[in-house]
């Protein structure tokens, strides 16, 4: 409780120092162009948390192992397996999540201090067995990774952020949304075609954006980092719940 409450403060005590440090978001086109390889790619399983060595650091990653559906560049075959590092940072859970919370009480706490005079503190309380939000379960999905090469390691990782999958028949993205503060998964919008406010933006519509978006990629410089602050939405609202 005390952690999702401390997420929500964060985002709407950001500044500027903060945001400096924050990791940027690439849209398609960006990612693209950073990517050795795109692949379309079926989930099927990872492995516990690994720790190796680079420089003088530990570092922890996920091996997550994925079959190829389609390819859209690079080296890979529809049907390869492939084994993608993974870093913690990227969570599996949904940023929406997080705030499924049941309702919170406000406390009045009266202490005596050493002066004799009273002290009033207030706090949060989660009634008794419903300390932690409710997760919506991920199962194995399909998902679109953007790719290079570790040079370290000679694997496969992300380019940064560049892991979308389809959940429940929508797209979702990791981006991150505090600093401190992992990468969560966003549901996530077309960048480069229109869609009605009621329509679902999912695997049909993300191939029509990720083949416009390679289009783009081709004639590109530089990539163009969109920093969190410049996509921050309204928190979701939760009727009859506390802030």
């Amino acid at each position: 409780m005390r952690r999702s409450l401390l997420i929500i403060l964060a985002i709407h005590l950001m500044h500027s120092s903060a945001q400096a440090a924050m990791i940027p978001y690439y849209k398609m086109d960006s990612l693209a162009y950073l990517s050795s390889d795109v692949v379309l790619a079926q989930e099927l399983g990872s492995t516990p948390k690994r720790t190796t060595k680079r420089g003088e650091s530990n570092y922890d990653y996920n091996e997550v192992c994925y079959r190829v559906l389609q390819v859209f560049k690079g080296s890979s075959s529809v049907s390869n397996e492939i084994a993608v590092m993974l870093e913690p940072e990227y969570r599996r859970q949904l940023w929406d999540d997080l705030f499924k919370l049941p309702p919170v009480i406000m406390e009045t706490v009266t202490n005596m201090t050493a002066a004799g005079t009273n002290e009033v503190t207030m706090r949060y309380v989660m009634p008794p067995g419903e300390r932690e939000p409710k997760e919506t379960p991920i199962l194995l999905s399909v998902c679109l990774l953007f790719l290079r090469q570790n040079q370290e390691e000679w694997r496969l990782e992300p380019v940064l952020t560049g892991v979308k999958m389809i959940i429940n028949g929508e797209v979702y993205g990791y981006e991150q949304t505090s600093n401190p503060g992992p990468l969560w998964l966003i549901r996530q919008e077309p960048e480069n075609f229109a869609m009605g406010k009621t329509e679902r933006y999912g695997e049909a519509e993300l191939m029509k954006d990720l083949r416009i978006a390679l289009e783009k990629s081709r004639s590109m410089t530089n990539a163009v980092p969109v920093m969190p602050w410049e996509r921050m939405k309204p928190l979701p609202s939760a009727p009859g719940k506390a802030p």
